[in-house]
């Protein structure tokens, strides 16, 4: 849902700025910090520091207050000048932790924002990885009898899991610049099928599903018409 990445840096001391010589905030004026404020309402400049800012707030929330940067990222191969906020004060992460999650925002230090927007990891880095990648979220349980946290995949053939056969084109309506989407055309609910025509968004950061306010009308009259006899006998 994020094509932003961003990193607590007061968190990651052995990656003090000071002692990076490739770590560089990015100046007002540049081509980059325009992009910035043209794609996100939050991208302001800080004229004494000259450097280009960016605030974004969280449907958890949380706000995000961060300095846009640039770095070497190693994956591979060193991938120059990647753009990234640094978050230099942690405590504006506030509770980033999702609702349905119990654990802390103290327990990881930032987001590799997958979005496909024009500082998407996949957007920036598509001249080394194509724009591809893939990932598998096991399920909890499974990942800890497996002994595996599930991959994440770059380029080359990463759409492709040897065994694993199931490939859906993603929408190609209009959503939100960061977000992918499948084209919803029905619903099944029992032996009735609910026509549909929205694009929806597949976002891997919930466990819920929601759906647009006709389309959940017309699912829930579906299901109460089924069970009406059960009651009723």
């Amino acid at each position: 849902g994020s094509d932003y990445t961003w990193l607590a840096c007061d968190r990651l001391s052995s990656s003090s700025s000071s002692s990076c010589h490739s770590f560089q905030h990015v100046p007002c004026n540049s081509s980059l910090c325009h992009t910035l404020s043209t794609s996100y309402d939050g991208t302001q400049c800080d004229p004494p520091a000259n450097s280009c800012t960016l605030s974004m707030l969280y449907g958890s929330g949380a706000q995000i207050d961060s300095n846009l940067s640039i770095d070497v990222l190693t994956l591979g191969a060193p991938i120059p000048a990647f753009p990234f906020g640094a978050v230099d004060n942690s405590s504006t992460l506030g509770n980033y932790a999702s609702p349905e999650s119990s654990s802390s925002s103290s327990s990881f230090n930032g987001i590799l924002g997958l979005g496909k927007g024009p500082l998407g990891f996949p957007t920036w880095t598509r001249p080394d990885f194509g724009g591809t990648f893939s990932y598998c979220l096991p399920a909890a349980a499974a990942a800890a009898a497996a002994g595996s946290a599930g991959f994440l995949r770059f380029g080359g053939e990463a759409g492709y899991v040897p065994g694993k056969k199931g490939c859906i084109a993603l929408s190609h309506k209009p959503l939100d610049q960061a977000s992918y989407g499948l084209d919803l055309v029905s619903m099944a609910v029992g032996n009735a099928s609910v026509s549909a025509s929205y694009p929806i968004i597949v976002d891997s950061g919930t466990v819920f599903s929601s759906l647009e306010t006709s389309l959940h009308t017309a699912v829930s009259d579906a299901i109460h018409s089924q069970l009406d006899h059960v009651f009723q006998s």
